[in-house]
């Protein structure tokens, strides 16, 4: 297997999770230090609280799309289950349509604050080094995510019922079929 298709491949396996993991340890790590220093030093930085808000927020949108991935967001699989393979298939691509459709409002609107964020050039509150944009940044990137994610999920569906394979969810991997 060629270097670049490992390369894509390992990132298409791992990229929310290892992104999660980092901004995970970078609220915990932020939370830490200031609660820390407020219980020594009865002081605390201007941008701890802002910038461990942002880590969230972009701990919760790669969430979203990890989640979408491996079809472990709400869903109604009993109901789905009963009915005919053509049905079932419908209803997945139309779940993953329903994505798209919010993406692509989403995306519109977060978009346009990023570049909006950008011409003002403004920085995270407290900091002189992390530009705003890229706390705003979390929900395109998010959201280009969960586009990709729903792609790669209608080819899975459709491979699936092309092969004739059952519409099952592997929660470690996210495939679905046989």
């Amino acid at each position: 297997m060629p270097l670049a298709r490992r390369v894509l491949s390992w990132l298409d396996d791992n990229t929310e999770r290892y992104l999660m993991v980092a901004f995970y340890a970078a609220l915990a790590l932020i939370i830490s230090v200031e609660v820390g220093r407020r219980y020594i030093t009865g002081q605390q930085t201007q941008w701890g609280s802002t910038v461990s808000i942002y880590c969230f927020i972009w701990l919760s949108w790669l969430g979203c799309a990890y989640h979408v991935k491996h079809r472990t967001h709400l869903r109604f699989d009993g109901v789905r289950a009963k009915m005919p393979r053509l049905v079932q298939a419908l209803l997945y691509w139309f779940d993953d349509l329903l994505w798209l459709l919010m993406a692509s409002i989403v995306l519109t609107a977060s978009l346009h604050l990023v570049q909006t964020q950008l011409e003002l050039g403004g920085m995270i509150e407290g900091t002189n080094v992390i530009p705003m944009a890229f706390a705003t940044a979390a929900v395109p990137v998010g959201w280009s995510l969960i586009v990709i994610r729903s792609l790669q999920d209608m080819a899975k569906v459709w491979k699936a019922y092309r092969d004739g394979d059952p519409f099952k969810v592997d929660i470690n991997d996210g495939s679905v079929g046989g």
